[in-house]
């Protein structure tokens, strides 16, 4: 979810620079993309050592290889803007990195419902484990139950016939 929310950022930023809502010039955002990019990069870095082990290598690479796409492309719009060609980065900004920032959208929308598949299935056996857990104890207080219930009976009839021996016996 924090890799969305990465991607989402970078959604809003991409078209405000595209469409120029704000008053700066591209290449001032420079420094809020390279935090923006160290915290995709934590978040994914956070993300693969929480990964499922059911998830494809190549969906991992092809995750790895999109960013490092998309973050070439948008190196690329800061360097014609720093370049004075910011009509130029505004055609990279909406063509191929807006493509990439989709795509790179898709994937982890991708990665997202396999983890959700996996901790609904993790969260099924969990139920499964609770439920047979369940049933075992009751068994066994059943079991501890008669088992009580036996004892306290030759309890009681071992009492009673001691008691009797020990009123005939006077």
């Amino acid at each position: 979810l924090r890799i969305q929310n990465n991607l989402s950022e970078l959604a809003l930023s991409i078209r405000d620079l595209a469409e120029r809502t704000e008053p700066y010039p591209i290449a001032s955002w420079r420094q809020a993309f390279e935090r923006r990019k160290l915290d995709l990069e934590q978040a994914i870095d956070a993300e693969q050592a929480l990964a499922p082990a059911e998830r494809p290598s190549a969906q991992q690479q092809r995750l790895l290889a999109l960013v490092g796409e998309f973050w070439t492309s948008i190196e690329r719009a800061f360097g014609e803007a720093e370049a004075g060609r910011e009509d130029a980065a505004i055609v990279l900004l909406r063509g191929p990195v807006t493509a990439e920032h989709q795509e790179l959208v898709g994937v982890v929308s991708q990665v997202l419902v396999l983890n959700n598949r996996v901790q609904e299935d993790a969260a099924q056996l969990n139920r499964a484990i609770y439920g047979k857990v369940e049933r075992e104890i009751f068994i066994l207080m059943a079991g501890l139950l008669l088992l009580v219930g036996v004892t306290g009976v030759f309890v009681v009839g071992a009492n009673r016939r001691a008691f009797d021996e020990t009123l005939a016996g006077l």
